[in-house]
């Protein structure tokens, strides 16, 4: 287990645990050949300390939006490769209003799910593959993670690669190459030149990693998604505009499970929506509440529920345990993941962002049916739908200021190349 610290307000602490990370791996090396009482004795206590994993910062430079938007190099070729449209448009949205102009988007030229190690390295010998790290000056892999396996095997060198773990860095991979997937990924992002990073949506993405032996050389910068969708709204019968709760039947334990226990149990029926119910900007036509239980740490649909005006109700991290402790939660694998991985476990919850505190107001919390029950029929939450929204616009801003951050960064690396090539040929 990982026994995570939270040390956001701390800044001179990040340091101090990669150093000990760094220092972990030299170690690491060594151990096989050094023997000695004394070294032995030195490697546990870092061992030791290594498990304290930390939640990393969304971003500590001083340079405001407006100047990093001035210096980010607007033309550089970039290249997004994700199948899930949600992390595509978060990735528009981004590069729109930072002023990228040459942004390459690959969704249909991807391998298919669940393929295996072999046949990505004979997909990297195709298109995208063969040349998108050359083509490019900086390349984002993003959702499902295992797309971008061809450009970290081995011999594979690709410049300014950036992984966007929204959901753990190796899901999809097979149970026996898991293993191996991990290796490459560790040493893609510590090797000594030009090595990958990480942008975690979720602080959790981070401990995660690391209960993997994937140790990055420096902390994943943490960006949540902006929020935002281009779904075209549906019209709704006006008879449904003031249900008392909706249910989007995404996953069963939603759409069968939750339906059937909201009505039992709090005596109020809630609107079942289907998977096509147009997105975001048709919920806020609701006068309503969407009722979800969590199946992952976090998603792209909570985000864009609160920015578009709809807040969801959820159960608590106590009521949550009971609930799927009386009834078979389908789909609680990957929510309860932080369990096997946090120590304490009982902190799971803290690195779940539907229980963050300071979106409380818009992810609200009951931790009995008759709390739930209460909530839906005073409906007082629909006085924080303003709240929320607009606290979603100034995050969307910090989210900006991060990623341009990132694009900075890139520029600078460009610019020494560049001069370091111009010195070569001199």
């Amino acid at each position: 287990m990982i026994h995570a610290l939270n040390i956001e307000t701390e800044d001179s602490k990040p340091g101090i645990q990669h150093a000990l990370l760094r220092r972990l791996r030299r170690l690491k090396w060594l151990a096989a050949y050094k023997k000695s009482i004394v070294f032995m004795a030195l490697f546990g206590m870092v061992i030791a300390t290594v498990n304290m994993a930390y939640t990393p910062k969304s971003s500590s430079s001083p340079l405001d939006l407006t100047s990093k938007k001035i210096l980010i190099k607007k033309d550089m070729r970039v290249a997004y490769l994700s199948r899930h449209i949600g992390t595509t448009e978060d990735f528009k949205y981004m590069a729109d209003h930072l002023g990228l102009t040459t942004v390459t988007y690959h969704q249909k030229d991807l391998p298919k799910l669940g393929i295996r190690r072999e046949e990505y390295k004979k997909k990297a010998l195709e298109p995208p593959y063969d040349t998108v790290c050359e083509d490019n000056d900086a390349v984002f892999v993003s959702d499902d993670l295992l797309v971008g396996w061809p450009l970290v095997m081995p011999q594979k060198i690709c410049k300014n690669l950036f992984f966007i773990i929204t959901n753990r860095f190796d899901y999809m991979a097979s149970g026996d190459e898991k293993d191996i997937y991990h290796q490459d990924m560790e040493r893609a992002v510590n090797r000594r030149t030009d090595p990958a990073k990480f942008i975690i949506n979720n602080p959790f993405e981070y401990n995660y990693l690391l209960s993997r032996n994937v140790f990055p050389e420096d902390p994943p910068q943490l960006i949540r998604p902006f929020g935002f969708s281009d779904i075209e709204d549906q019209k709704i019968p006006m008879d449904d505009i003031n249900r008392p709760c909706l249910i989007i039947n995404r996953v069963s334990q939603d759409g069968d499970l939750m339906s059937k226990l909201v009505k039992e149990k709090s005596g109020v029926e809630c609107k079942v929506l289907g998977t096509k119910y147009g997105g975001p900007k048709t919920l806020a036509k609701y006068k309503s509440i969407v009722v979800h239980l969590p199946y992952q740490v976090a998603t792209m649909k909570m985000w864009e529920n609160i920015a578009y005006g709809t807040l969801m109700a959820i159960p608590s991290p106590e009521f949550m345990t009971q609930l799927c402790e009386e009834h078979h939660c389908a789909q609680s694998n990957d929510v309860f993941e932080t369990k096997r991985v946090i120590d304490p476990p009982e902190d799971w919850y803290k690195y779940v962002d539907f229980f963050l505190p300071e979106w409380e107001r818009c992810f609200i919390q009951f931790g009995s049916w008759s709390q739930l029950s209460d909530i839906l029929k005073n409906r007082d939450y629909l006085a924080d739908v303003e709240y929320c929204e607009n606290r979603m616009i100034e995050a969307r801003e910090e989210n900006l200021i991060s990623w341009a951050e990132v694009f900075y960064n890139i520029t600078i690396n460009l610019e020494n190349s560049k001069k370091l090539e111009e010195a070569k040929q001199t």
